[in-house]
C-alpha cells in the first residue's frame, strides 16, 4: 500500500488533522482524495483556504457529512458585524460564506465561544 493510500485510509477512519499556521489543513490534505472523506476532525488552526476546502468537500462533488471542529483554537476568518457595519477577526470564528451549498454536510461540531452566522450554527452541535 502506498503512503497516500495509507494516509487516506487513516483519514477515512476518523484521523485528526492537527493544523498550524505553518501547516494548514489545505496543505496537509494536498495530494489526498479529499472528496472521498465522509467524516473529518480538525484541531488547531483553520484559515480562509481551509474553510474553502471544507466547503468544497461538503458540496455536490464531495462526501463530507460530519465535521468536528471542536478542538480548533484559532482561525483567521473575517466576520461581518451588522451592529458595527464592519468586519473583524475573532480568535475563533467561521467565515460568513462557509458551507454555502453544502448539500452533504449533516453535522458540524464547534468549539465553545465560536462566532458564526446562523446558517452555520443551524448545522452545529456546540460543546
Amino acid at each position: 500500500m502506498g503512503i497516500l493510500a495509507f494516509l487516506f485510509n487513516k483519514i477515512a477512519m476518523g484521523e485528526i488533522f492537527n493544523c498550524t499556521k505553518d501547516k494548514p489543513l489545505h496543505l496537509l490534505m494536498s495530494g489526498l482524495n479529499q472528496f472521498e472523506i465522509e467524516e473529518l476532525k480538525v484541531s488547531g488552526f483553520i484559515g480562509e483556504k481551509d474553510f474553502s476546502l471544507l466547503t468544497e468537500m461538503s458540496q455536490e462533488r464531495g462526501k463530507l457529512h460530519i465535521l468536528d471542529l471542536s478542538d480548533v483554537t484559532e482561525t483567521d476568518c473575517e466576520i461581518y458585524s451588522p451592529a458595527a457595519d464592519d468586519y473583524y477577526y475573532p480568535k475563533v470564528g467561521i467565515r460568513d460564506d462557509a458551507f454555502v451549498n453544502s448539500v452533504r454536510l449533516e453535522k458540524v461540531i464547534l468549539p465553545k465561544g465560536i462566532e458564526a452566522k446562523e446558517t452555520v450554527l443551524s448545522l452545529a452541535v456546540l460543546i
